[in-house]
């Protein structure tokens, strides 16, 4: 599961992909609305097994996403579950603030 923070612009995302790319194609489903936003040919960076790229994108607090990423010529890299909180520790992460 990849976290967003609703209170920043840009999210590292870090993920390790079926193939390396240098660049690819992400989908982002919000799960409750059910609409998508569609980023095309992000920069990315692979290393160690790892594809590293960056996300400007504005989340709400609480939504859960699905995110789909691909490389430019539509194969599938990578697809998993998103979150937005501000929450910064993940471990001890409560839904309410109690």
């Amino acid at each position: 599961m990849k976290i967003f923070n609703p209170n920043i612009l840009s999210n590292i995302i870090v993920i390790i992909p079926r193939n390396p790319a240098d660049y690819v194609n992400v989908i982002i489903r919000e799960e409750i609305t059910n609409t998508e936003t569609i980023f095309e040919n992000i920069t990315s960076s692979y290393s160690h097994g790892y594809l590293t790229f960056e996300l400007e994108i504005i989340t709400k607090e609480g939504r859960s996403y699905e995110i789909t990423v691909n490389d430019t010529s539509g194969k599938l890299l990578w697809r998993g579950k998103g979150y937005s909180t501000a929450q910064t520790d993940l471990e001890n992460y409560k839904l309410t603030k109690r």
